[in-house]
């Protein structure tokens, strides 16, 4: 799972090659990727957020912060939804109930209902972010809302999984 060693020089990309040959980078042991030492960030092999890449793009601009902590957080609240009426972001992006195994037996859900369910499994084995079967895509509401797995029942409005969801669906 770990490289023996990491060929990745601490040299900048952008550094001229002239410049990377005077002062060649050690390269990274093993030791030095599942450690807690400061080489550790030059491996590539160590999974982290991804940063900009320096030699494609120009950094960005950070976001300006506002010094006044009301105002901050008076923005941080105008963006907590207070209900799901006409957003339905969390089932956009779920092609199927999120069911726990057994679950639909437990909630006597009619064979029926499962089908469909079964069909969007068969058709779509890599769940394209499609919207959840049970869906109704004209009043964005759960067609057997009362049939929900407990994941769907768990989903709170307002969380941090809702608020991407809106994000990702465009919804503000």
């Amino acid at each position: 799972m770990w490289p023996q060693s990491c060929s990745s020089p601490a040299a900048p990309k952008s550094m001229p090659q002239s410049a990377k040959s005077q002062n060649p980078a050690p390269l990274l042991t093993t030791a030095d990727c599942i450690s807690e030492s400061p080489a550790r960030d030059r491996c590539p092999a160590v999974k982290r957020p991804p940063l900009h890449c320096t030699s494609c793009s120009p950094p960005s601009t950070p976001p300006k912060l506002s010094h006044n902590p009301q105002s901050a957080a008076m923005s941080l609240l105008t963006r907590l939804p207070e209900s799901c009426d006409h957003c339905a972001a969390c089932c956009r992006c779920t092609p199927i109930p999120p069911f726990q195994p057994g679950e639909e037996a437990a909630l006597n859900v009619p064979p029926e209902l499962l089908e469909p369910v079964r069909q969007r499994i068969r058709l779509d084995q890599h769940f394209d972010l499609l919207p959840c079967v049970w869906l109704d895509p004209v009043t964005l509401k759960c067609r057997h809302y009362h049939l929900r797995p407990q994941a769907c029942r768990d989903f709170q409005i307002g969380s941090d999984l809702c608020l991407l969801s809106r994000d990702d669906a465009g919804i503000r």
